[in-house]
């Protein structure tokens, strides 16, 4: 059996799965459930490591010795060991749900699809600790094994997916202040223009290019979340799609920040006129 090992939040840190048609998830929460939740997820994380390592040491002591107690106690040990990392799981999907519904409000099919698909995926592990109890030796264990294997590359493409939504909303949020910002000075730009007593050439110049520049990267915020996305379904390695659209985003978000100083200047323009 491979050690799973806990996934870490990074950066911030029985349903249908027939979700066209649903309504929206309505939620309720707070940041204090999120604190309490993650702190739940530390300490699972612990046990599931002790957990662990008491496996390892069981089923050395059975490989050398094959002895009825040997084996009587590595099955014991595997079971722990199993049913605290579906603990471990539990309490990280539960987590990520109530930080997914913080950050992005789920006002969205995609966001309301994940919620959901990580409702199902909670369900089902928790479902899954009747497979461990029943299991009679080692051989089912290592099947049940094998089927946790995939419900955790499951889980890891739906988690990845989850804190790149929540990058992405985060940074969406700098956008839309600036967008406001932007708009506003378009009109004070009109109302000027409009008393025909200033010549606002040079500063509407700036502006129609500083706002191109805007809505060109708008553009790529949608794009990139979209490629995301297919790279973190299309790739083993989930966690290497979602650092790379996270330092990606976060160049964008520099971006925007020079943005904001590049209309600072323009509106200076305007009071200089």
């Amino acid at each position: 059996m491979k050690k799973i090992w806990p996934i870490i939040f990074v950066s911030i840190f029985g349903l249908s799965l027939n979700f066209l048609g649903r309504k929206h998830v309505v939620l309720g929460v707070s940041s204090q459930e999120f604190q309490q939740a993650y702190q739940e997820y530390i300490s699972a994380s612990s046990i599931y490591q002790s957990d662990y390592e008491k496996f390892i040491l069981s089923r050395s002591k059975y490989l050398t010795f094959m002895s009825i107690s040997s084996e009587s106690e590595a099955i014991d040990s595997t079971k722990k060991m199993i049913i605290s990392r579906i603990d471990f799981l539990v309490k990280y999907v539960t987590a990520l749900r109530i930080k997914l519904a913080l950050e992005t409000k789920i006002i969205d099919y995609q966001e309301n699809l994940l919620y959901l698909q990580l409702d199902n995926e909670l369900t089902s592990l928790l479902n899954s600790k009747e497979l461990v109890n029943s299991a009679q030796d080692l051989k089912g264990l290592n099947d049940v094994e094998s089927n946790s294997g995939r419900k955790y590359q499951t889980i890891s493409k739906l988690a990845y997916k989850s804190l790149g939504l929540i990058n992405y909303r985060q940074n969406l949020k700098v956008v839309t202040d600036l967008r406001k910002q932007v708009d506003i000075l378009n009109n004070k730009l009109e109302q000027y223009a409009n008393l025909g007593t200033y010549d606002l050439t040079n500063s509407k110049n700036r502006f129609e290019q500083t706002d191109k520049q805007f809505r060109d990267l708008e553009i790529k915020i949608e794009e990139d979340k979209k490629k995301f996305f297919g790279l973190v379904d299309s790739q083993n390695d989930p966690e290497k799609a979602y650092l790379d659209y996270k330092n990606m985003i976060s160049t964008q978000k520099s971006e925007i920040i020079n943005l904001f100083s590049v209309f600072e200047e323009i509106i200076f323009l305007i009071k200089k006129t």
